[in-house]
C-alpha cells in the first residue's frame, strides 16, 4: 500500500484497476481517506471478468458525493471458484 501511495504522490493522473472489490480494501473509511486526500486518483475499475463478465466503473466524483457507492466496497463475499 504505501508503494501506492508513494505512486499516487508523483503521478499526475491515475486510474486505479482491482480484482474484486476486495481487493483494494473492505474498509470504507480507508477507501474514503484515499481518495479524498489523493485528487489525481480519477477513477477506480473493479475487474470481474474472471468471474462474472463484469467491470464495474467508479468516477471519484461519485464516490465522493455519493456514500452509497463506496458500500460495494464494504464487502467479503465468499472466494470466487477458479475452473480446474
Amino acid at each position: 500500500m504505501q508503494d501506492l501511495i508513494s505512486y499516487l504522490v508523483v503521478t499526475e493522473k491515475v486510474c486505479l484497476v482491482v480484482i474484486d472489490f476486495a481487493g483494494l480494501s473492505t474498509n470504507v473509511d480507508d477507501l474514503r481517506s484515499l481518495i479524498e486526500n489523493h485528487k489525481n486518483l480519477q477513477r477506480i475499475i473493479v475487474d470481474h471478468l474472471p468471474y462474472e463478465i463484469e467491470v464495474k466503473i467508479y468516477e471519484r466524483d461519485l464516490l465522493l458525493s455519493d456514500p452509497s457507492a463506496l458500500e460495494a466496497f464494504s464487502c467479503r463475499k465468499g472466494f470466487y471458484k477458479r475452473s480446474k
